[in-house]
């Protein structure tokens, strides 16, 4: 029998060889080159659960591991392999976790080359899924030798299968933004479309060959900088005061520019242009850049027009791809998008997304026209009142699939709409045709992307509802990207809290400590603290912080926070004493890291003669506040751990009376970008003594509200140290 006493997980009917699941894979596949954070993950998982392989396997009609430690490592680079001899097989078959205690004893796979080799004496599988639901591959953790895979190991693996899906979309998503960019640059050469592009500042356009000779200039100029004044002077003398109003609008507004209009040809004869571009703004909100794309509409304008509506699809999905793959808030980016398809796809949309109630909320809307803008946010905000029918919205809301009216949307709203104020806004905006695109992740639909033209455009084509499907599509798996990092962030910051145990110290000393975890990343980092007695009846103090902002950061740091508890309690050394000895093992353990930590010890006997030893390896220095509020740093310190084991250490040392006040501290707590650490140090040493008669507690709480931003960027430790 197994050494594992579970359950054998039977089999749910997952078809390896279905086309759309091999179809999936394939497009995960093509977005995995040269991707270290699956290496990451598959080397925190075999730390987290103590086993000497793990690996990312993706199954097409082959076996492709797409990043690993261990042996893992070692299949990265060997290539493909047949699928029907892989336990990753196994497990993506079972569309569940596969838990192997005894291989050599386990009928599912003692005949796999594997089990039989002896590179897999226990296995613990869980299968990957990507945001459709088609099961991709497997992540995997092994062992030579049998074991027993406990219930909150199986836990742990299937957080981090989750976080790796999440960066195998977000991978994949990325490189079909960088496709569709390349589509849109060679749809536009193809298609004779020329691009521009007008530095505000330096009053010179750039251009394409196109563009160049659409206004009769000389096509060897291509991206060569030119004076605007150059295609200022071509522009027909009755269509200079349009076209220049139109930019300032642009240029004041963020509209988008559109406009059509003339060109004097060298020969004499004129030509018709058509103009669209979107202004660039800098941090202070002042345009600086115009961008856009043209083409000429003399001789062939109904075809010209309809390459424009290409190109504009085109661009807009690379612009979302863009938004989308760089956005650190998702929720914000979907949101965007009520703005981002407008004019292109709409003259106004509505962006929804159903709460933690269940229940749908317009979160966002956006009109082309500044002056219809508060009758579409009526609209939005009244539209769902008082309705429980399938239709319309709801419709899609509930099917998960498109709801498309091109003929009859005014009418088929005024009969599904319970509200007279989103009937009256309606009337004012003029529906004419209308579009419900879902946001769903694995079939479930979590919002929904409202496209309404108004009277007078033309009905939506099937290439625009495919690009809106497409869009609903990227931004669903977006949302499903966010909730899988969101759950590897929590887990990562459980595993650093779970390490940072409250302080032991002596009943005459007063320790309060504060650890606060990044908020505007996707992981916690390496920041850490401890406090512990040594068999003399010393008190080590210790501050530190793992170079890094990731899960592998925050297991870095419970190594180094056990190892050093080790040494203190062993051998009974002083501050110095202990830092040249951490050091050394993290060359004897070849743990290739870094880190600064600030290690203290309060010596004597109790009561009174009590004095602070500290030796500081690359950390922010220690503050020390006195009774009449006068601070000062300890700003002696040496190279941090991981660069020079055997150098010599400092120690330093001062007395401690009741009246001081010690803080040590981690760089998140002074650091800003773009101003000298030690301003930051400056700031909280005079912040510190102002409130020297509060009690410890109150006093950190206080300096962790003044010192930090609303939304901090790296994680902080705060311990302060007093005598009673």
């Amino acid at each position: 029998m197994s050494p594992n006493d579970q359950a054998v997980t039977q089999p749910r009917g997952v078809d390896l060889d279905d086309p759309r699941r091999i179809a999936a894979a394939l497009r995960l596949e093509q977005a995995i080159s040269g991707n270290l954070v699956l290496d990451r993950l598959s080397g925190l998982a075999a730390r987290l659960l103590g086993a000497g392989s793990a690996q990312v396997s993706l199954l097409t009609d082959v076996q492709v591991v797409a990043g690993g430690t261990g042996l893992g490592a070692i299949a990265v680079t060997a290539g493909p392999s047949p699928r029907s001899e892989s336990l990753c097989t196994v497990t993506a078959a079972s569309g569940g976790p596969l838990v192997v205690g005894d291989a050599h004893h386990d009928a599912r796979v003692e005949t796999l080359p594997p089990v039989l080799s002896g590179a897999v004496g226990s296995y613990l599988g869980i299968p990957l899924s990507d945001g459709d639901g088609m099961v991709v591959g497997a992540f995997c953790v092994y062992d030579r030798d049998a074991r027993t895979w406990t219930d909150s190991e199986i836990l742990v693996l299937t957080e981090l299968a989750a976080a790796t899906t999440a960066e195998l979309e977000r991978s994949a998503a990325q490189s079909e933004r960088d496709l569709a960019r390349l589509q849109f640059a060679l749809a536009m050469e193809s298609g004779g479309i020329g691009s521009w592009e007008w530095d505000l500042p330096a009053r010179r356009m750039t251009a394409n060959a196109q563009f160049l000779a659409m206004f009769g200039l000389d096509p060897a100029l291509e991206h060569t900088p030119v004076p605007v004044s150059t295609f200022v002077a071509v522009v027909h003398p009755d269509d200079r005061k349009r076209v220049a109003a139109a930019v300032n609008v642009t240029l004041d507004t963020g509209a988008e520019y559109v406009q059509e209009y003339r060109v004097l040809q060298p020969g004499g004869s004129t030509r018709w242009i058509a103009a669209r571009g979107r202004a660039l703004f800098d941090d202070q909100q002042r345009a600086v850049r115009l961008v856009g794309a043209a083409y000429d509409t003399t001789d062939r304008h109904i075809a010209a027009e309809s390459a424009q509506s290409e190109s504009a699809l085109m661009a807009l999905i690379a612009r979302a791809s863009d938004l989308l793959a760089g956005s650190l808030e998702a929720e914000d980016a979907v949101r965007s998008f009520a703005r981002l398809v407008v004019p292109v796809l709409a003259d106004w949309s509505v962006v929804s997304i159903v709460g933690d109630d269940g229940l749908l909320r317009d979160v966002d809307w956006w009109h082309h026209d500044p002056a219809k803008r508060t009758l579409a946010g009526v609209f939005a905000a009244h539209r769902l009142e008082g309705r429980t029918e399938a239709r319309g919205s709801l419709a899609a809301l509930s099917t998960g699939e498109p709801f498309v009216k091109n003929v009859g949307a005014f009418e088929f709203a005024i009969g599904t709409l319970k509200s007279a104020e989103a009937i009256d806004a309606l009337r004012g905006l003029g529906l004419q045709s209308v579009g419900v695109f879902p946001l769903a992740i694995e079939g479930q639909v979590i919002g929904l992307i409202t496209l309404a033209r108004d009277t007078g455009r033309p009905p939506f084509s099937p290439a625009e509802i495919a690009a809106a499907q497409d869009l609903s599509r990227r931004a669903g798996i977006t949302l499903a990207n966010a909730q899988s990092f969101g759950r590897e962030r929590e887990m990562s910051e459980q595993l650093q809290r779970s390490m940072l145990t409250a302080p032991v110290t002596p009943d005459d000393v007063q320790v309060a400590v504060r650890y606060l975890p990044a908020s505007r990343v996707a992981q916690v980092g390496g920041d850490w603290y401890d406090a512990f007695a040594q068999q003399d009846g010393s008190t080590v103090l210790v501050v530190g912080d793992v170079v890094g902002h990731d899960s592998v950061a925050a297991a870095v740091m419970g190594q180094l926070r056990s190892i050093l508890r080790g040494i203190a309690v062993a051998n009974g050394g002083g501050p110095a004493e202990l830092l040249r000895d951490l050091d050394r093992s993290l060359g004897t353990l070849e743990m290739a890291t870094n880190a600064t930590v600030l290690v203290a010890r309060v010596e004597g006997p109790p009561g009174s003669g009590r004095s602070l030893s500290w030796s500081n390896a690359g950390h922010p220095p220690p503050i020390v506040v006195d009774a009449e509020g006068t601070w000062r740093s300890l700003d002696t310190h040496d190279v941090l751990l991981g660069v020079a084991a055997d150098l010599p250490r400092r120690e330093e040392r001062i007395d401690l009376t009741g009246a001081q006040t010690v803080l040590m501290y981690t760089d998140g707590l002074v650091e800003r970008r773009g101003e000298d650490i030690d301003v930051g140090i400056a700031r909280l040493g005079t912040a510190a003594a102002s409130g020297i008669a509060e009690s410890l507690d109150e006093l950190v709480d206080r300096l962790l509200l003044e010192m930090l931003p609303e939304a901090p960027d790296d994680d902080v430790v705060l311990l302060a140290l007093r005598m009673r």
